[in-house]
């Protein structure tokens, strides 16, 4: 058997620009207040999902969250999404208790 050669590539200055990891996104500074301006339905539609960060939740089966904010989006002819919903309404509880 043969011993194995190693061999160096150099993929350029480009390629390893791209390959450099990206700095991470610093969070938005806090309003001097501690609560944001509230956002509509269609300026959180507006929100692109690199500025989004994952809010994952269970919750109760029996409260059928998943059915009534489909039937809320019917009565109400949205094209909201669920999670948009779910922003704004967890944004409006927290912002009739001060949070």
């Amino acid at each position: 058997m043969s011993a194995a050669k190693k061999y160096k590539v150099d993929l350029g200055a480009g390629i390893t620009e791209d390959l450099a990891p990206e700095p991470e996104k610093s969070a938005p500074a806090p309003p001097p207040s501690g609560i944001p301006d509230p956002m509509t339905l269609e300026q959180i539609a507006a929100v692109s999902p690199g500025d989004r960060r994952q809010l994952n939740v269970g919750v109760p089966e029996a409260l059928l969250l998943h059915r009534r904010t489909a039937i809320y989006r019917e009565d109400h002819g949205l094209s909201a999404t669920r999670q948009n919903i779910v922003a704004a309404a967890v944004d409006e509880w927290l912002r009739a208790r001060g949070y």
